[in-house]
């Protein structure tokens, strides 16, 4: 195979061999193009690098840009970047999501600590996967296993843990829980109860 030459080898040139067609400064390549690959730009520097993969946009052999027929990234992986896929969007530091966003959820913050999730049921307020608070059709604040208020459009209720219900505020005030000893308030008057049914005042 015959190579070709266009230029002086000391200066600006186009060269060909059975590799490909190379824009070179003397022997320097200013951008090549290859049966697999083509580069704009010398490969010690800012380039792009272009193969049947995609697109990188690169800083030397650092990848700093990426667009491929399944995601984008603008932005080193090693460093903070933007990530898209057919999943949806993400803000990175290296490979770790910072705030992800899809067609039906949101989370701001990283699972690892405390997040905002926000999905069709509501916001959820986490420390890593589990809802310290929620708001939606209702609210809940503090845990759902343990003790916790839930604010409806019935009133709020509250709980020592998941089901014990220790207080209720609505049309009428129940203080204590339902089966034991409590008190009732309504528009009535006051009503105190040692057992579920028992009324002694």
């Amino acid at each position: 195979t015959t190579n070709i030459q266009v230029g002086a080898s000391t200066g600006n040139n186009l060269y060909a061999d059975s590799n490909g067609v190379y824009m070179r400064n003397g022997s320097n390549n200013l951008a090549f193009f290859t049966t697999t690959s083509a580069q704009i730009g010398e490969s010690n520097a800012k380039n792009i690098y272009i193969t049947t993969d995609g697109v990188n946009i690169r800083n030397g052999s650092t990848v700093i840009g990426s667009f491929t027929p399944s995601a984008v990234q603008v932005g080193g992986t090693g460093i903070h970047n933007l990530y898209v896929d057919g999943n949806g969007l993400k803000l990175r530091s290296g490979t770790t999501d910072l705030a992800s966003f899809t067609t039906s959820s949101m989370q701001i913050g990283t699972t690892s600590i405390k997040n905002i999730y926000l999905d069709t049921s509501g916001i959820n307020l986490r420390n890593g996967t589990t809802s310290m608070a929620y708001f939606g059709d209702s609210i809940r604040i503090g845990l759902a296993s343990s003790g916790h208020s839930i604010i409806s459009s019935s009133g709020m209720e509250v709980y020592t843990n998941a089901s014990t219900s220790v207080a209720s505020f609505g049309s009428t005030a129940r203080i204590g829980i339902a089966s034991s000893g409590h008190t009732i308030i309504s528009s009535s008057g006051m009503e105190v109860y040692t057992n579920a049914s028992t009324s002694v005042a």
